[in-house]
């Protein structure tokens, strides 16, 4: 396993690309997160997130993944 500071050099050398394992796993944590928890803003914070680093990226299908819904979708 990585050290913090060699996780951070790592990270600063290679260019690794948000994979749908990775979104996916975020979703599912969001998902899970306890009932007091509002699953809606940390998604959306994850969207624009997400959004930004990805032109592709799903949002219907992500929030879908967290147990949410596109706003104005039934």
């Amino acid at each position: 396993m990585l050290g913090p500071q060699a996780a951070l050099r790592k990270d600063r050398t290679t260019k690794t690309e948000m994979q749908h394992r990775h979104m996916a796993f975020i979703a599912a944590v969001i998902r899970d997160l306890p009932g007091e928890v509002n699953r809606g803003i940390v998604a959306a914070d994850f969207v624009a997130a997400l959004a930004a680093s990805n032109p592709r990226f799903d949002k219907r299908r992500f929030l879908a993944a967290c147990g949410l819904q596109w706003p104005g979708c039934s």
